[in-house]
């Protein structure tokens, strides 16, 4: 009917899913010509290529660590990889606890920083987080997820000393500042 409307409820579930996946909204409006609604997303191409733009705007939070995050979203994870490496990082990506875990092992725990999914499909990030520290205590780590930190995942184990928590959706920023601010030894834990 004509004297309906929308709440708004719709355009900010949409933001949130475009901001999720690094990207933007833009919005034009014309009294009387109506709204143009311009959805921003980082170009992906078969290597994962992400607009020089972005990266160049985060340069000073760049880095060169080794970084592997565990996603089991293939095209999140595939984004956020390339993200990290265009930022000079050493980013490598795997979809499960078990793969992060052989990762660790093969590099035999030459890696910085773990980014893991709180809730991933055969585990969770807190107990993947739990393996990987015992035997390499010098990881930082640093939690995502679409929910709140469930309360039998909250931080502050002496295991988990170091770790943040950052909410998806999240920006290509908030994600190099998180980085960069555990990398360089910050303790504290950002929402």
């Amino acid at each position: 009917r004509k004297d309906e409307r929308g709440t708004g409820l719709g355009l900010a579930i949409c933001k949130k899913i475009v901001q999720q996946y690094l990207g933007d909204i833009r919005l034009e409006s014309t009294i009387g010509s109506g709204t143009t609604f311009e959805v921003l997303l980082p170009r992906h191409e078969e290597s994962g290529a992400i607009t020089s733009v972005l990266v160049d705007e985060l340069v000073p939070l760049a880095g060169n660590e080794r970084i592997l995050l565990v996603e089991d979203q293939d095209g999140l994870r595939d984004v956020l990889v390339s993200f990290l490496d265009r930022l000079g990082y050493r980013a490598t990506g795997a979809s499960t606890a078990l793969a992060a875990m052989e990762t660790f092992v093969a590099e035999d725990g030459n890696i910085d920083m773990l980014v893991a999914d709180v809730e991933l499909s055969d585990s969770n990030g807190p107990e993947l987080a739990r393996q990987v520290l015992r035997r390499w205590p010098g990881v930082r780590v640093l939690f995502v997820s679409g929910a709140s930190l469930p309360e039998q995942h909250q931080l502050g184990s002496s295991a988990e000393k170091g770790a943040a928590f950052l909410p998806k959706p999240f920006t290509a920023r908030q994600l190099a500042r998180q980085v960069r601010l555990l990398i360089d030894g910050s303790e504290t834990v950002l929402t």
